[in-house]
């Protein structure tokens, strides 16, 4: 499986990081200055990073951060390769599903996204 598909996509990975999620993970969207574009690396003692670089979040990372109580993952019955999240909040009764995602990592960034927005979640730092 490549990298990339283990890792929350460019456009989701910004969004967090506007949304005040911390950035240490152990993949990065590094910047390059000269090509005005991203690319991903692995984050090492050599990679120096700069404000305009951006976590690559990992399916494990993310599952730390959502909170599990009220987040549950299953498989699309209809087409396997699709990832499906729903939330339920007892408390705020509400519920939401985000689906029909190939990509586990975006997935889980979505959902992440959807609840800090909605104020359903405290901001992970």
């Amino acid at each position: 499986m490549k990298l990339k598909n283990q890792v929350c996509s460019l456009e989701l990975s910004k969004k967090l990081k506007v949304l005040g999620v911390e950035q240490e993970s152990l993949f990065y969207w590094l910047y390059s200055f000269g090509n005005n574009n991203y690319t991903l690396l692995e984050k090492t003692a050599t990679n120096k990073l700069h404000d305009e670089d951006i976590s690559a979040f990992t399916v494990a990372e993310l599952g730390d951060i959502l909170p599990s109580a009220s987040v549950v993952l299953s498989l699309s019955f209809e087409k396997l390769d699709e990832y499906h999240w729903v939330t339920y909040s007892k408390r705020d009764r509400h519920i939401f599903m985000v689906g029909g995602i190939k990509s586990e990592a975006n997935t889980r960034a979505k959902m992440l996204i959807y609840l800090i927005e909605n104020e359903l979640t405290v901001k992970p730092k």
